[in-house]
């Protein structure tokens, strides 16, 4: 069983943040039950010894002025604390990486002047990701509604471009507990898979 349309997303989008959050519906339950399906073949590895970054606004001053980042308990996420984001629903504390130094402060979106903190975290042990995004291009949904995918490799890049962009679009002043709620599903679930 594998995904019968591109559209499968943006429904499972639609029933969960205005329909069914808590309870599936059939249609949320067939589409996790399709992430499963394609799931392994999306898996890639992250090795032990991989550097990666984190950023957060905000600096620690010294007796003389002097600023320096925040210590390293400070750079960890708090537990059960965490508030509303991409990942993690409120409540439950994720922490978030970049591969990238200058990815992880562009995430701050820091005004002009603003001190920022930058931690290096190395990781212990090896890890397994999903990777969301398409193989073979992207596919956006006005690609999609021009140029519909027809076989099923295209059907399934496409759901899994839809996911991505899902997880990498920024999310600007709206309601931020439902914006996110269709991410916060899939983590979990990747979680426990």
């Amino acid at each position: 069983m594998s995904f019968s349309s591109w559209q499968d997303f943006n429904k499972f989008v639609h029933d969960v943040k205005n329909i069914n959050r808590y309870f599936y519906s059939s249609l949320s339950s067939e589409f996790i039950l399709n992430i499963k399906n394609t799931l392994l073949n999306r898996e890639i590895k992250l090795t032990s010894g991989k550097i990666l970054y984190r950023s957060q606004t905000g600096c620690e001053e010294g007796q003389f002025f002097e600023k320096q980042g925040f210590p390293i308990n400070r750079m960890k996420p708090l537990r059960n604390s965490g508030v509303e984001g991409r990942g993690n629903p409120k409540g439950i504390s994720y922490l978030y990486l970049s591969s990238n130094e200058n990815t992880s402060l562009a995430e701050q979106r820091p005004h002009i002047g603003q001190s920022l903190s930058v931690a290096r975290f190395k990781v212990s042990r090896d890890l397994k990701l999903v990777k969301c995004y398409s193989n073979s291009k992207y596919y956006s949904n006005i690609e999609c509604l021009l140029n519909p995918p027809c076989s099923q490799e295209e059907i399934d890049d496409a759901v899994w471009s839809m996911i991505h962009n899902e997880f990498t679009k920024p999310i600007v002043n709206e309601n931020h507990s439902s914006a996110y709620v269709p991410t916060q599903i899939l983590t979990e679930y990747f979680k426990t898979e």
